[in-house]
């Protein structure tokens, strides 16, 4: 269920401090609730009113099937002399059952994902991660996180509820959602590290025209991610039948500092049902 925030008009004078009032309900309505338009998902199960939307829309841009891959030009500005490495990212399983003790509620929980494996960048060539990701009514949610270096597994990160990677439609241009979750880090046998993070998550655009090494791609679908807590940004364009095909990460200042290109792609085959 879409909920909209309804501001009535009185047709009264208003004072400097009714109109501060005022503007502090609104603010904090809208900080838990849709802007704007419907879109970007509908009703949620408990998480600022988001997701709940359309998810055919999802896999509308992002080609979610075993053995699709990405190939990705990955630049690092912060480098000195900036760095340049390509990134592999393949989805190499589409039913794989992950199960963990939620690190907040200490409840099992188990799901049926789809596995995308990353190879490159900055890490050596047998290094790995591992993203466990699920459609749900919200969108598709990532659930875990495995850190490889060769074979054995040096870290792993878990989301309660899930950390959303791309809300459910349909999109319009200038919606608005947000959602929290709290990030368990488990390196070796220590104790999880709690972290809360919430983002907002904005439609851009729906109809961009992307220039990539790929090929030029129209119709992209543009969302801006903001972490709400250090203000630093990402915005991911996405392609119909493709997935990302670019993305750009900038500090709070705006200052860029890392960026994707796609470079080739080569579409799946299978899904989970």
């Amino acid at each position: 269920m879409v909920r909209r925030a309804i501001l009535l008009a009185v047709r009264m004078p208003l004072t400097p401090l009714m109109i501060e009032m005022r503007t502090m309900k609104t603010f904090l309505a809208l900080n838990c609730l849709w802007i704007a338009a419907p879109g970007c998902g509908g009703g949620s199960d408990g998480d600022d009113g988001c997701g709940g939307g359309d998810i055919e829309t999802v896999r509308e841009y992002f080609a979610l099937a075993r053995g699709a891959s990405w190939t990705y030009d990955n630049v690092d500005y912060r480098a000195t002399p900036e760095l340049e490495t390509t990134l592999e990212k393949t989805i190499r399983s589409d039913c794989e059952t992950v199960t963990f003790d939620d690190c907040v509620s200490g409840e099992a929980r188990e799901h049926s994902c789809y596995v995308q494996e990353t190879m490159g960048g900055a890490a050596d060539a047998e290094d790995a991660n591992l993203l466990y990701m699920e459609l749900n009514g919200d969108g598709l949610v990532r659930v875990q996180q495995d850190h490889l270096t060769g074979a054995k597994k040096t870290q792993r990160e878990t989301y309660s509820p899930y950390f959303m990677r791309l809300v459910a439609g349909p999109y319009s241009q200038g919606d608005l959602c947000e959602f929290t979750h709290e990030r368990c880090e488990y390196v070796g046998d220590a104790a999880p590290i709690r972290s809360t993070k919430r983002y907002r998550h904005e439609v851009v655009s729906t109809d961009e025209s992307v220039t990539v090494p790929s090929d030029t791609y129209t119709g992209v679908l543009h969302i801006k991610r903001t972490d709400l807590g250090d203000g630093k940004t990402k915005d991911f364009w996405y392609a119909r039948g493709v997935g990302k095909i670019k993305e750009e990460g900038k500090l709070a200042t705006g200052m860029l500092v890392s960026s994707e290109a796609l470079v080739a792609f080569e579409a799946g085959s299978g899904g989970c049902e």
